[in-house]
C-alpha cells in the first residue's frame, strides 16, 4: 500500500512539475475531431450568457477574466486566449 502510494505521489509531483515548466506561449495542436474538445467548445458556447453576466457583475474574488476565441483564414484555424475584455455591444 505504501509503495503504490509513494508512486502516485511521485507520479503527481512529476506531472506538476511539467506542467509548471510549460510555456505559455506553446502551441498544442487539437485534431478538429477530438470528442473531449469538441464538447468542452460546446459547454463554453452553452455557457456564454452565464459567463458575460458574471463577467459585468462578478462575484467576490472573481478576476483574470479571459475568453478563448477561434480565428479561421485560408492558412486554417487557430484558438487564442483574449484577456483585458471590454463587452460593448451586442453581435448584430
Amino acid at each position: 500500500m505504501n509503495r503504490i502510494l509513494l508512486v502516485l505521489l511521485l507520479a503527481l509531483s512529476c506531472s506538476l512539475s511539467l506542467a509548471q515548466d510549460r510555456d505559455e506561449s506553446e502551441t498544442i495542436n487539437i485534431h478538429e475531431t477530438d470528442v473531449e474538445m469538441n464538447t468542452a467548445m460546446l459547454k463554453a458556447n452553452q455557457s456564454l450568457s452565464t459567463f458575460t453576466e458574471r463577467f459585468n457583475n462578478p462575484h467576490e474574488g472573481d478576476s483574470n477574466f479571459a475568453l478563448k476565441v477561434v480565428v479561421s483564414d485560408e492558412n486554417g484555424v487557430e484558438h487564442f486566449w483574449v484577456t483585458d475584455l471590454e463587452i460593448t455591444g451586442a453581435k448584430g
